[in-house]
């Protein structure tokens, strides 16, 4: 279960502050999500000014329901370890001149 709409907000707050860096934003979560208005939710994250990387957590199907500028990896009991790990080290190092993901 998940409430983001006060983590989109502060994510938002420190992007703005910084206007002249890349920024990504990653969530992760299962996507059953709790708030109080859902499609605001998914707006915010769709006009989030930077790259939004979404680790959905469970297997919750996002299929649809997501923005196509938001990269969607996909991580259940059933993906090998590290699934996650390398989801997040991928979005952290994207806008790192000459870094690849594992």
């Amino acid at each position: 279960m998940s409430n983001l709409a006060p983590s989109l907000t502060a994510a938002r707050q420190l992007a703005d502050e910084y206007p002249n860096h890349k920024v990504t934003l990653l969530l992760l979560t299962d996507f059953q999500l709790f708030d109080a208005d859902i499609n605001r939710v998914l707006t915010d994250i769709a006009t989030f000014p930077g790259d939004v990387h979404a680790v959905v957590l469970g297997g919750t199907q996002v299929d649809g329901l997501m923005d196509e500028r938001v990269q969607i990896t996909k991580a259940t009991y059933t993906d090998p370890p590290g699934t996650v790990a390398r989801a997040i080290f991928a979005s952290l190092v994207n806008h790192r001149p000459g870094a690849r993901p594992i």
